[in-house]
């Protein structure tokens, strides 16, 4: 890890041409008005195309959404490790922990450093604060280093969320967070899940948390492993089983009482289509 922050923070501090930070607000019949601010960066791969850090708001869903553009040899199912740098921050080194990938674009919504979890809204918000920053993103065959100037970012970004509205969101995120609190992201996935339209307690949803781990890790031991498990009516059978005994088990009695079944179903639906290969992955 010395040796990935030594490097990050040489990165940091070459130069590079002075991209400024750019606005575009436009609409279209779906989505309505978009406002955007960006910037083109530069990488230490061979890259046609010129990175782009982004951020863009659909107005009429208040939808905000931060990532990185023009990255090219990813794919959708590549488990990537994301490192950031600003200049201005020390030692200091910021992990993507939860982000999507969309063809060419990696899409960012937690952060993590020194055990503390931080939203995409905080890392906006040292963007703002910062003149410059480096990520790395990294697959199993490469590595490739991405600079960006942000000279103007402060003025350009609060033309698309306001600097009040960060404060906001960092605070609503709080709460979020703390749900979060050792849940991986399969994990997280059946907890919100579970979780959805319902108004529970801090020691239910510690309940919910258990049921969430304790569920999963049963069915990727077992179920999940047989080959073709979704196509086989047996392997449902079962999978449906398992799912409706550790609801009925484990959810806060009586919050989930009359919402089990409804549940149960929601989840089989979800881990026929996510788990449906799950045996020949881990294989």
């Amino acid at each position: 890890m010395k040796k990935i922050i030594l490097l990050l923070l040489a990165i940091v501090s070459i130069n590079t041409q002075a991209q400024t930070w750019s606005f575009k607000s436009y609409k279209n019949a779906f989505d309505g008005d978009i406002k955007a601010a960006y910037v083109e960066g530069s990488s230490d791969g061979l890259n046609l195309f010129k990175p782009m850090l982004a951020i863009n708001k659909f107005v009429k869903k208040s939808q905000v959404n931060f990532y990185l553009d023009n990255i090219r040899g990813i794919d959708k199912n590549d488990k990537l490790e994301i490192l950031w740098a600003f200049n201005n921050n020390g030692n200091e080194i910021y992990t993507t922990t939860d982000y999507s990938i969309q063809e060419d674009a990696i899409f960012f919504r937690f952060f993590s450093s020194k055990n503390r979890t931080y939203t995409f809204y905080e890392i906006i918000k040292k963007l703002k604060e910062s003149s410059t920053v480096s990520i790395r993103v990294k697959n199993k065959e490469d590595s490739t280093d991405y600079t960006f100037s942000l000279k103007g970012s402060s003025n350009t970004i609060s033309k698309v969320i306001s600097s009040q509205e960060i404060s906001e969101e960092i605070k609503k995120s709080q709460s979020r967070i703390k749900e979060r609190e050792n849940l991986n992201e399969d994990e997280l996935a059946v907890f919100d899940m579970l979780v959805a339209g319902k108004k529970i307690s801090d020691k239910e949803k510690a309940e919910v948390k258990d049921a969430a781990k304790e569920l999963l890790e049963r069915l990727k031991k077992k179920e999940f492993k047989v080959d073709h498990w979704a196509e086989k009516i047996q392997t449902t059978a079962a999978v449906r089983k398992v799912i409706e005994d550790y609801l009925y088990m484990k959810l806060p009695y009586p919050t989930y009482d009359d919402d089990v079944t409804t549940k149960a179903e929601i989840l089989f639906n979800d881990f026929k289509e996510r788990y449906q290969n799950y045996g020949r992955e881990v294989a």
